[in-house]
């Protein structure tokens, strides 16, 4: 996390799962590279390459249940549709 912090403009960790925000193209990619560099060969872990993928948040990117836009954070419709069939069980 902290040699993430020092190189990209904002990362989130929750146990395994990484979003790691840029403001280019060109920046993400690298950031890419570096996160999969300090993961794989100093850390020893495997980096997921079918989870992994580069994305403009205008076009909505999916983590942890919710999907983050450029300009709101909104529940994942399949997550929220979940929940509220759990608290209708819930409260029969």
């Amino acid at each position: 996390d902290q040699e993430m912090m020092k190189r990209v403009h904002g990362i989130v960790r929750y146990a395994d799962d990484i979003l790691i925000f840029c403001t280019s193209k060109s920046g993400v990619e690298n950031a890419l590279k570096v996160a999969s560099h300090i993961l794989e060969e100093t850390l020893k872990l495997k980096v997921n390459e079918r989870k992994t993928h580069i994305a403009h948040s205008d076009t909505g990117i999916k983590f942890l249940g919710v999907v983050i836009n450029t300009n709101h954070t909104s529940i994942q419709e399949k997550k929220l549709k979940a929940f509220k069939m759990k608290v209708k069980q819930l409260t029969k």
